[in-house]
């Protein structure tokens, strides 16, 4: 579909932390026209879904199951009644997955195993099935943190805008790895890496719609690296470094969540803690941010947020309120206001959402 295409209706998936035996996804239908939200269903039989990802051409959803023993990454499809089946799951070596990412061709998948310290890469069948896994690399190190960084903690793995690296940031040594990757040799090659700050603690990242800047969020001093990225060489230099919160926040604070917005002048962050997200103009030359505002969540613990393909409404996780809050985005400046479209969802820890069937 046209991403500034404007749509009224969408099928809004989420991941959350639950029991093998009890519902942890959940599939909504949601109009903003006419102020719908409205389950659809729901699929027991994974523990711990706690991210998730589509893949770019067929109806299958990607999740992890975020345990700690019999870790796995599972392949569900999303049938024509948007309700979902489990197609197939694989083991992870590397325990804790916590975030998962498909490249753009739908042939390659990667986590980010949170507990185990380490970085898997799985082949993606044809029919949007997960073969075995091919590598599970582990990483070395320990950062200022005397509680959160005594080992290694990569939080994502997320593939560049060329597809040919993947970047992973390391809660726990305070380094973002560059791993290079081709469709010849499908495995993970360590080609750099951005070392941050002591006890920054990256977790997230965004890039730029055209992959020339990259945004790394720290979730141990509540700050945005804004990065120019070389996206022919792997090379990350940071330009620039901003708060997260504003002056009379909470001490404790922990971010979570980073995306740049459909048009690509705006860039999201929430704040665990403060439970708010923070707006940012972006300078589309340089690539530097300029603060815009804060917005309280609607509810506490804002782990994860997306937006909807056209740009017009940001959907929020809030984890320990059991709640996705909607707000609507304004084109001009890229403020945030809420909407009634609310939803009940128990410790939802990832959102995201598609155009019902028949759009394009």
């Amino acid at each position: 579909m046209n991403l500034h295409q404007s749509n009224s209706s969408y099928i809004v998936y989420v991941g959350t932390y639950a029991e093998f035996d009890a519902p942890g996804l959940y599939a909504y239908y949601l109009d903003v026209n006419a102020g719908v939200f409205q389950p659809i269903s729901s699929l027991t039989g994974i523990e711990n879904p706690s991210f998730l990802a589509v893949h770019p051409h067929e109806n299958v959803l990607y999740a992890v199951s975020e345990r700690e023993t019999g870790a796995e990454v599972v392949a569900i499809a999303l049938l024509p009644s948007n309700h979902m089946q489990i197609l197939n799951r694989q083991s992870c070596t590397g325990s804790g997955p916590c975030h998962l990412s498909v490249n753009s061709t739908g042939t390659r998948l990667t986590t980010a195993n949170y507990a185990g310290g380490s970085v898997s890469l799985f082949p993606l069948l044809p029919n949007g099935h997960i073969g075995p896994e091919t590598q599970c690399i582990a990483h070395q190190g320990t950062g200022a943190h005397p509680v959160r960084q005594t080992e290694p903690h990569p939080h994502a793995a997320v593939f560049d805008p060329t597809d040919r690296r993947v970047l992973v940031p390391d809660l726990g040594t305070d380094r973002v790895v560059v791993y290079e990757i081709s469709d010849d040799e499908p495995r993970l090659t360590h080609r750099g890496e951005l070392r941050m700050p002591d006890g920054t603690g990256p977790r997230h990242i965004a890039f730029a719609p055209d992959g020339s800047h990259m945004y790394v969020i720290n979730e141990l001093n509540s700050t945005i690296t804004a990065c120019a990225y070389d996206s022919r060489e792997g090379i990350i230099e940071p330009a620039q470094t901003l708060t997260t919160v504003h002056a009379d926040a909470l001490a404790d604070n922990y971010p979570a969540g980073i995306a740049v917005g459909v048009s690509g002048d705006f860039l999201y962050a929430s704040n665990r803690g403060q439970d708010s997200v923070a707006v940012f103009a972006i300078n589309r030359e340089t690539g530097h941010l300029q603060y815009q505002e804060h917005v309280a969540t609607m509810g506490a613990t804002p782990r994860h947020f997306t937006m909807t393909p056209d740009g017009r409404y940001l959907l929020v996780a809030n984890q320990d309120s059991d709640n996705i809050a909607t707000f609507r985005i304004d084109p001009q400046t890229g403020s945030l206001e809420p909407t009634p479209y609310t939803v009940h969802v128990p410790k939802p820890a990832c959102v995201i959402v598609r155009p019902t069937s028949g759009q394009s």
